[in-house]
């Protein structure tokens, strides 16, 4: 019997990139698509990344017009503690946008707090601390940046280059150690930087291709979960990150790992090409595997 059926579909328009809901149980929705230009000198295509944002309220199962970006939205994280939502920019920026009532009937209720400018390339992924309030910003150029509240605005405040050979898929911060970020590249590669030390303190392999997604959280204890092109979803003990403990294939790169904040053991999983596969996770004597449940 199917543990789930679907309410309602919408028409986003752009190639619908990422979701989150927000702390009053709307929905967030940034699109990106890359249209094709003309050949440049050195024989690249270059093309234009178009985005926006379009909000599906938790009272009216309807989407709100969406609100057009700068550029493609590549990530959404709302702050865990206040009404702010940092939007992950094809441009190179963050947009910090403050979720509430809005007096524009069918507009999406956020208004534009600040625009930061963090890279040259592509702001790709993005993840709060729970414990400072820092931003950590990957990108396209291999780094990333930890953005952080100085005075009344947000700014960069440290630059890590070069931490990867290729894109930095998926960021995230250490749920117990403010100082530890986790980062994940197109090169395989689960890396672990102190920021504070500024440097890398574990370089992890044993994924076959890019790492797309990272968690960390206090419902994990002492483990953490990634995901990757390879279509595993893995779990380490992160005080010996040698081998992961279990890893399980989803049928596709493993985009996305979402935690149930009500049922902790429980994962929502993005898949590429298995759509959505709902993984619960068993605690065991030993070693904490992954069990998949039922796909939808």
């Amino acid at each position: 019997m199917s543990l789930s059926s679907l309410l309602k579909s919408f028409d986003t328009g752009l190639f619908a990139a990422t979701c989150e809901y927000l702390r009053d149980g709307s929905l967030l929705c940034g699109t990106y698509q890359l249209l094709s230009g003309p050949e440049n000198e050195n024989g690249s295509q270059v093309g234009t990344r178009l985005g926006g944002l379009l909000m599906l309220s938790a009272e009216a199962a309807e989407l709100k017009d969406p609100l057009e970006m700068s550029a493609g939205v590549l990530d959404i994280k709302p702050h865990p503690t206040d009404n702010l939502v940092a939007v992950m920019l094809a441009d190179g920026s963050v947009n910090l946008m403050a979720s509430g009532a809005s007096e524009t009937a069918g507009r999406a209720r956020l208004m534009e707090q600040q625009r930061v400018a963090v890279t040259e390339g592509m702001c790709l992924a993005g993840a709060w601390s729970c414990k400072v309030g820092s931003l950590s910003v990957s990108d396209s150029k291999g780094g990333f940046s930890v953005v952080k509240p100085i005075e009344a605005n947000y700014s960069v405040s440290e630059r890590f280059e070069a931490v990867h050979g290729y894109e930095v898929w998926s960021v995230c911060w250490d749920h117990e150690k403010p100082d530890v970020v986790y980062t994940g590249g197109d090169d395989s590669l689960l890396k672990v930087t102190d920021v504070r030390a500024k440097s890398t303190v574990s370089t992890v392999r044993g994924h076959d291709a890019g790492v797309t997604s990272i968690v960390s959280d206090i419902s994990l204890d002492n483990y953490v979960l990634s995901g990757s092109y390879d279509e595993y979803i893995r779990c380490w003990d992160k005080r010996s990150l040698k081998l992961p403990l279990s890893h399980l294939k989803l049928g596709g790169g493993v985009w996305r790992i979402k935690i149930n904040p009500d049922k902790p053991n429980l994962l929502a999983c993005a898949c590429m090409q298995s759509g959505c596969r709902i993984v619960s996770i068993s605690d065991a004597q030993g070693g904490h595997p992954v069990n998949i449940l039922v796909q939808h």
